[in-house]
Formats: C-alpha cells, structure tokens, sequence
C-alpha cells in the first residue's frame, strides 16, 4: 500500500510537470533553449508556433531580455561560432528586431559590445606568451557579432534609460579600437569592407 501511495505521487508529479511544460509559453520556451547552450534546441523552439522573437522577459536575475539579447549572453559557445550562427539565425529567419531594448533601454547592439568588452578584458589578462588560439578566438568571434549587428542596422547611438550610455560611448570608454572605427563609418560601408576581406582571404 505505501508502495501503491508512493507511485500514485511519483505519477501525479510527473503528470502535472509535464502539463506545466506543455502551457509553458512558446518564448519562455526559447529562452529555456537558449539557457542550454545548443544551438539546434535554439532553433526548434524558435520556429514553434506563437512565438513572439521580440518580447522582452525577465530570466532568473530579474534581468529583462529579448531572445535576440538572451543568444549574445548565453553559454551557446564563442570560439566555434555556435553563439554567431544563432544571433544570424534569429535575425534572418525569425526576425529578430536588432534595436528592441530589453530592460532599462538596453539594446542588442549595447549587450553584444558588453560582451565583447569581458571577452578583451579577459584577453588581456593573459600574459602575451601564454595566449593561446583558442583565446583569441574568443575574442574575435565575440567582434564579429557586434560587426553583424551593425551591418544588419542596429543603431550604436541609442542611449540607455539608466546611464545614459550608446554602444558607441562605451567603445569609446573602454578603447575597443576596432569597434569605435566601425561605428564611425555606415553599415553599408562596414559590409562592403567586409565583403573585400572575406573574397581576399578565399584566393588561393
């Protein structure tokens, strides 16, 4: 009997999480995939049905986000493009909206240079002998979502509600020499630069 009574629990719980799962919301769905890091449970729970890609929720911290900005501070990985592929994914399929801001006006743009700064502080706290490939890496896949954000018109002077700062005063705050450049010339410029590089660096 007390068997019988543990097993009627054991099944009423399971019964009842996995009801919970099914209302879950579709965009809590995708924030729930995004939180594992795997870019194809990114893209199935963002092609579901009622998806909303451009409501802003709050995670566990309290912290309001869109799904665009949950991608660029997630743990999907830097170094193999993983977190690149799913910021272009979300932007090109889904129709990610590059200048909605999450909580306190913050933008995609704002979150991605943000990033992008931990990654050069990071990089520059190992010594120049002991930086590795995969180091640098990390840093250079972390500029190139800032760089597709901008080429893809997320504005770099749109201010936020609480410090009154652009994703382009912060460059300039924290010398991100590459960025401040970029944010100096017009997406349209920054694409065609692009462009020419990427055919340079294919010729044999």
């Amino acid at each position: 009997k007390i068997f019988t009574n543990q097993f009627f629990h054991i099944k009423s719980f399971i019964t009842s999480r996995k009801m919970s799962d099914e209302k879950k919301s579709p965009i809590v769905g995708l924030h729930d995939a995004i939180c594992t890091g795997d870019f194809e449970k990114v893209k199935e729970a963002a092609l579901k049905p009622g998806v909303n890609i451009n409501e802003v929720i709050p995670d566990r911290a309290d912290v309001a986000q869109t799904a665009l900005q949950r991608v660029i501070n997630s743990e999907i990985p830097l170094r193999d493009g993983s977190r690149l592929q799913s910021v272009k994914f979300l932007i090109q399929k889904c129709g990610a909206d590059v200048n909605k801001p999450g909580g306190h006006g913050v933008t995609p743009l704002m979150t991605a240079v943000s990033m992008l700064t931990h990654e050069n502080d990071r990089l520059n706290s190992i010594p120049k002998c002991k930086r590795k490939g995969g180091d640098w890496l990390e840093f250079l896949m972390a500029e190139e979502i800032v760089k597709f954000l901008h080429e893809n018109g997320a504005n770099p002077d749109a201010k936020d509600f609480v410090l009154g700062r652009s994703p382009k005063s912060f460059a300039l705050e924290q010398n991100l020499e590459d960025v401040k450049e970029m944010f100096s010339l017009s997406p349209k410029v920054v694409r065609k630069c692009h462009s020419s590089i990427n055919q340079l660096n294919r010729r044999p």
